[in-house]
């Protein structure tokens, strides 16, 4: 197991079919991120209530919701939901900053160094 310590940054907007998939395979990390802000970019489907369903399982995991603002913005948007993960971010330690999309998938040790 490594000793990296990193956050993990991914936001979302109606991700509930990928979602679950995503959790898992950050759960499953042999060195889990010592901090992971996902930030739910206005999301109307089942999004935010899957997201809640790991929060107990999952320390490190910190959800940040926004306005829905009636569409997804690929680009600018992804930007600003970028912005609120930022201030978590800087409460920790870690040496690392990684983004990924919410439909992402990880094997194990993604994150072994």
């Amino acid at each position: 197991m490594s000793n990296r310590r990193y956050v993990l940054v991914s936001p979302c907007r109606d991700e509930a079919e990928h979602m679950r998939r995503t959790l898992d395979s950050v759960m499953a990390q042999s060195s889990p991120p010592t901090l992971w802000v996902v930030v739910d970019d206005g999301s109307t489907d089942e999004t935010p209530a899957i997201l809640e369903s790991y929060r107990s399982r999952m320390p490190y995991l910190k959800i940040v919701r926004r306005a829905n603002r009636g569409k997804r913005s690929v680009g600018p948007g992804v930007i600003e939901a970028f912005t609120p993960a930022w201030k978590p971010s800087r409460s920790t330690t870690s040496t690392t900053c990684a983004s990924s999309t919410s439909t992402s998938i990880f094997l194990p040790a993604t994150f072994e160094i």
